[in-house]
C-alpha cells in the first residue's frame, strides 16, 4: 500500500582540496514496501531549471534497505548511482552538457524505523577517472501524512 510521505534530503559533498557543497530538497512523495526493500518516488527541481514559470522536475526513486540504496533520477539529469555497503560500482551522470563516469565505493548504508518516521544515511567516497573526487553523505527523512510509514 503506497502512502503519501513529507521528505527532506540533505546531502554533503567534501572535496580533496578542502571546499564542501551541501544540497537539501524537501518534498512530498510516494513510498511503499516490496519484497523486502522501501520505495519512495518524488519529484525535485533540476539542476539546470529554466525559468520559475517553466520547471521541468526531475523524477526520481529512492530504493533501500540496510546496505544498500539506489537513487533513479530520469530528467534533464539522469542518474543511477547503487550505493552498496562495502562494493564500488560506476555510475554514470547524464546532463544535458555530457556524461560523467564516476566511481563509487560505500562505506556505509543505514536505515532507522520509528512508527511515524523513517531515515536512511549513506556514506560513499567518488573517483572520477580513478582520482578522488568528494567523500559523501546523503540522508532521508521520512514522516507519513497519514498513518505509519511502516507496513
Amino acid at each position: 500500500m503506497k502512502k503519501t510521505v513529507h521528505l527532506t534530503l540533505d546531502g554533503v559533498q567534501q572535496y580533496p582540496d578542502g571546499g564542501k557543497t551541501t544540497t537539501s530538497l524537501t518534498a512530498s512523495g510516494e513510498y511503499y514496501q516490496k519484497n523486502h526493500s522501501h520505495y519512495l518516488i518524488f519529484e525535485e527541481p533540476s539542476p539546470e531549471d529554466p525559468p520559475p514559470e517553466n520547471p521541468i522536475p526531475l523524477k526520481s526513486m529512492l530504493k533501500f534497505r540496510d546496505g544498500l540504496m539506489e537513487y533513479h533520477r530520469k530528467g534533464a539529469a539522469c542518474l543511477r548511482l547503487v550505493l552498496e555497503e562495502g562494493a564500488e560500482h560506476m555510475t554514470e551522470y547524464a546532463t544535458p552538457f555530457g556524461v560523467l563516469f564516476f566511481g563509487v565505493e560505500t562505506h556505509s548504508v543505514k536505515t532507522a524505523e520509528a512508527p511515524e518516521e523513517m531515515q536512511v544515511t549513506a556514506d560513499y567516497s567518488l573517483t572520477l577517472d580513478g582520482k578522488p573526487f568528494a567523500r559523501c553523505r546523503i540522508q532521508v527523512n521520512m514522516r507519513s501524512f497519514s498513518g505509519n510509514i511502516s507496513p
